[in-house]
């Protein structure tokens, strides 16, 4: 029996127990047998709607919106993504079901399997909207897209052996590997289970498997590894399937999965009957470095990238079967229990990071405004979908050249949302002080769309800035939900007596944003403290709560923020 099969049968056995493993491996691993895939898919409604129409305060800056694309539905297969910096959001593992947990392990939710059977192989999609997900059942293996709750579930595939999806980085495409007679194959379809086609098929005598097939970060090529019983290699494609090239030969490589800049690849390589660790390599194939060495009896696999590349997990099992999940630092150092007992399949999702911000300089080619600006600053961040977006904020230049300062002149701010290098919304003018230039993209919210801190005056040495957000209705400055409130501007920074800043809180006050102040005692000693719990909900703010503390007289003591990061987005301090 292969590796491949005492895998799928001691997992079987560890975890559904009801299940006969015999009777499942065999119609999973079986090449004999000849079956035709069928799947299910539902029609896909396309529907475009334009909003047009001015408020006052608000000016249409037509010149940055460029023409639309070729009406095709969803990205072409193969178009290069940008690659954004990522961070760790939730994962979703299946053992004896399928798990929502937060990035340390800890379970958030339990979530119900698209169909009866055991659920196998998972992967979020890139928004972490939805999850891919494939499950044994009684008859054969399916493949089904759901959203992240388990709601709305499709069918996409089904067929003897059927598994290990990949989506592609845009959420257009997903890839997926299946068995059928004496082929094994690679198929990208959409996610709605249409336009399904074959990129690479290949044919062998005996037991033969092309086991994962994985999109690169940019999504232009394709990483799997194929072979039979006598071994497998890995090899690297486009992702149309032209262009194979072999990156291994050692015939004991498999379970390839990129790194997120797209330039290392992790895998697993059999060193004896029951043995295997997880080494890496240069995208390439050249550089090759072990990272695991476990010894007989141990058999890592399965290993992957966390989403800020900062790490490796990878499934450590024993003689083959199922096994805890393993997080190591990415030279395979510190390995520690990430998700304890057996684990059949993970998937990390990669949420866009928070956001980075760039200092003033030139126009940059976004603002086609239709006259000149200067002062142009940016701060990128995410907004719902797969790509990075930017935030632009610019200052109308003077008539007779020039640039005028920011609290006389016309100021806007532009958000090109999709990262396509157009501007979706803007808002102008908007009032500024000293300053008017973007400081961060923070998610306050942590709803996935990050608000715009834009620097607009300075006051005893701290910044002032306000805070706006993406509506549908546009772009909109958060403020308080009070009459005559004039209190949506806030303080950053500032001497060492007097420290003003803000974060961020989590799990069940995940909208909550705190603000504060920190007063030097009169005695010098020690920070008065003043926390101002705020409750975000869309553009209101609501002030729930206020915690009044001292703390010893050391910038260390004091909450994060103020500094050179709010809520995980690096800040730039206005010049």
């Amino acid at each position: 029996m292969t590796r491949l099969d005492e895998e799928l049968r001691k997992g079987l056995e560890a975890l559904a127990p009801s299940v006969r493993a015999d009777d499942v491996v065999e119609r999973v691993v079986r090449r004999g047998r000849r079956r035709r895939v069928w799947r299910r898919a539902t029609r896909a409604a396309l529907a475009l709607s334009v909003v047009a129409g001015t408020a006052l305060g608000l000016v249409l800056l037509r010149d940055i919106f460029a023409p639309g694309g070729s009406g095709s539905i969803g990205p072409a297969l193969g178009s290069p993504v940008a690659i954004a910096p990522r961070t760790n959001g939730f994962l979703a593992y299946t053992s004896d079901g399928i798990v929502i947990a937060e990035p340390d392990g800890t379970i958030v939710r339990r979530v119900a399997s698209p169909a009866l059977g055991l659920a196998w192989h998972i992967a979020w999609s890139p928004d972490g909207e939805r999850l891919a997900v494939a499950v044994f059942e009684d008859t054969d293996r399916r493949l089904w897209v759901m959203n992240a709750d388990g709601s709305d579930a499709v069918e996409i595939a089904s067929a003897d052996n059927v598994g290990n999806p990949s989506w592609s980085p845009d959420g257009g495409w997903i890839a997926y590997t299946i068995e059928q007679g004496d082929r094994s194959e690679v198929h990208v379809t959409r996610p709605d289970g249409t336009d399904d086609r074959v990129v690479r098929d290949e044919t062998a005598a005996g037991t033969h498997a092309i086991f994962s097939a994985t999109f690169s970060p940019d999504g232009t090529k394709i990483v799997f590894d194929s072979g039979t019983d006598s071994g497998f290699d890995i090899f690297a494609m486009d992702a149309d399937g032209s262009n194979v090239h072999q990156l291994t030969r050692t015939g004991t490589d498999y379970n390839p999965a990129w790194s997120p800049d797209g330039e290392q690849i992790v895998f697993t390589r059999q060193e004896a009957s029951s043995q295997s660790d997880i080494f890496v390599m240069d995208a390439d194939g050249s550089n090759v470095r072990r990272l695991t060495n476990d010894g007989p009896q141990f058999t890592n696999l399965n290993a992957t990238y966390a989403p800020d590349g900062r790490s490796i997990v990878f499934e450590a099992a024993r003689n083959g079967g199922t096994g805890p999940m393993i997080q190591m630092g990415i030279d395979g150092s510190n390995p520690h229990v990430l998700v304890d007992g057996q684990v059949l399949g993970f998937s990390w999702q990669a949420v866009p990071d928070a956001g980075t911000a760039v200092a003033s300089g030139s126009p940059a080619p976004i603002l086609r405004l239709g006259f000149p600006v200067c002062n142009v600053s940016s701060a990128e961040g995410t907004f719902g979908g797969p790509h990075a977006g930017t935030w632009w904020v610019a200052t109308k230049a003077s008539d007779v050249g020039g640039c005028q300062d920011p609290d006389t002149a016309f100021n806007v701010i532009a958000l090109d949302a999709d990262g396509d290098g157009t501007a979706d919304t803007d808002l102008g003018p908007i009032e500024c002080g000293r300053f008017c230039s973007a400081m961060a993209a923070p998610d306050v919210d942590r709803d996935g769309v990050s608000e715009l801190m834009v620097a607009v005056g300075s006051t005893g040495g701290s910044i002032q800035y306000e805070l706006f957000t993406s509506m549908e209705s546009g772009i909109e400055r958060l403020a308080f939900d009070c009459t005559n409130c004039n209190a949506s501007t806030f303080s950053w920074g500032g001497p060492g007596g007097h420290v003003e800043g803000a974060y961020c809180l989590s799990g069940n006050d995940a909208r909550n944003l705190v603000t504060w102040t920190a007063e030097r005692s009169d005695d010098g000693t020690s920070y008065n403290l003043v926390e101002i719990v705020i409750d975000v909900t869309g553009r209101f703010l609501t002030q729930v709560d206020r915690i009044d503390s001292s703390v010893p007289f050391d910038r260390e003591a004091l909450p994060p923020g103020g500094g050179d990061d709010f809520c995980r987005a690096p800040v730039v301090m206005p010049s």
